[in-house]
C-alpha cells in the first residue's frame, strides 16, 4: 500500500523526559531519553501558611526520595546557597542533613522575630551527589507568633541535661529564677541535687544562686525560687529558707528550721510556700 512505509509518531513531553512512541513497519521500540531532572517538593515544618510559629523554631524539610531521577542523596555542600530563609532580612544559621532519612534541619543563629512572616526557599543551587540541580525552586512561607526564649540553658546557650521547673520572673522580664536537676548549667556542679539558678536574658548569663553562705554547694535539694520584682534577690527552700543577693553574690539563711542543725528534728511543710516583695526587703 501507499502508506505501508509511513511511520506515525507521537512525541510526549514531560518535564525533562522525552518519550517517542511510533507505529509503522520500521518503527523502533519505545525509546526514553533520561535527561536527568530533580523536583524539589519537600514536606516542611513549619508548614505552608502556618501561623503563631515559635520564634525559637528550627526549619525541617523532608526530601522525598522520588525527587530525583538518579541519586536521592543531597550534596551537603550545596545547602549553604541551596536553602535560604528570609524575613525582614536574610537569616543565618547552621544545617544538619541525614541522608538516610532525607531530612534537612536548619537552626537559625538567633531567635526569629515575633509576629513576622518568613519565607523559606530551596533554590536551584541545591544538588544531589551526582551534581544534578532542580529545574525550579520551591518556596513557602509561615508567620511567627509571640517570642519564646529558652531560659534553662547554660551561658553558652546549651540546654540543661535534665528537667527544670518553677520559674519566677522579675517585673521587667529580664531575670528568671528556676530550679533544675541539670548539672551542666554552670561549671563544677557536682552536688547531684536540685539547684536554683537565675538566667539574665539581656546578658545571656546563667548563675547558680542556691549556694551556702560560704559559697560552697548545698548538700540538699534547692527548689521553689521566688525572685524580687527588681530582680536582685532570690529566696529559695533548701531544708530551710535562704536568701541570695544576686548583685552582691551573698547567700543568707533567713529561718531557723534546718534538720541538719544540732538539736533540730522537725521541718514544717509550710515552708514550701513563700514570696518576696519588690525590693526584697
Amino acid at each position: 500500500m501507499f502508506f505501508s512505509n509511513l511511520r506515525v509518531c507521537l512525541l510526549l513531553v514531560s518535564a525533562a523526559t522525552f518519550v517517542a512512541s511510533c507505529t509503522g513497519s520500521d518503527a523502533p521500540t519505545n525509546q526514553i531519553n533520561n535527561a536527568p531532572s530533580l523536583r524539589i517538593s519537600p514536606s516542611v515544618y513549619p508548614s505552608e501558611d502556618a501561623t503563631d510559629v515559635s520564634t525559637a523554631t528550627a526549619i525541617t524539610a523532608y526530601i522525598n526520595p522520588n525527587s530525583f531521577q538518579t541519586s536521592a542523596v543531597l550534596d551537603e555542600s550545596t545547602l549553604d546557597t541551596g536553602f535560604v530563609l528570609v524575613g525582614p532580612s536574610s537569616v543565618s544559621g547552621s544545617y544538619t542533613y541525614d541522608p538516610e532519612d532525607r531530612q534537612i534541619i536548619f537552626v537559625p543563629d538567633q531567635p526569629l522575630q515575633p509576629y513576622t512572616q518568613y519565607m523559606g526557599t530551596f533554590t536551584t543551587d541545591i544538588a544531589n551527589t551526582e551534581g544534578i540541580h532542580p529545574e525550579q525552586g520551591f518556596s513557602w512561607s509561615f508567620t511567627t507568633g509571640r517570642s519564646i526564649i529558652a531560659v534553662s540553658v547554660n551561658s553558652d546557650g546549651v540546654f540543661g541535661n535534665a528537667g527544670s521547673a518553677s520559674p519566677d520572673i522579675s517585673d521587667d522580664g529580664n531575670i528568671v529564677a528556676f530550679y533544675s536537676q541539670a548539672n551542666n548549667l554552670v561549671p563544677d556542679d557536682g552536688n547531684q541535687y536540685d539547684d536554683v539558678f537565675v538566667r539574665n536574658i539581656d546578658t545571656g548569663q546563667t548563675t547558680r544562686v542556691s549556694i551556702n553562705p560560704d559559697g560552697s554547694e548545698r548538700p540538699y535539694d534547692s527548689q521553689m525560687p521566688a525572685i524580687s520584682g527588681d530582680g536582685r534577690f532570690v529566696a529559695f527552700q533548701s531544708y530551710g529558707f535562704y536568701f541570695h543577693d544576686i548583685q552582691a553574690g551573698v547567700t543568707s539563711r533567713i529561718d531557723v528550721a534546718d534538720p541538719s542543725a544540732t538539736g533540730v528534728t522537725t521541718y514544717s511543710a509550710i515552708e514550701n510556700y513563700h514570696a518576696i516583695n519588690y525590693d526584697g526587703r
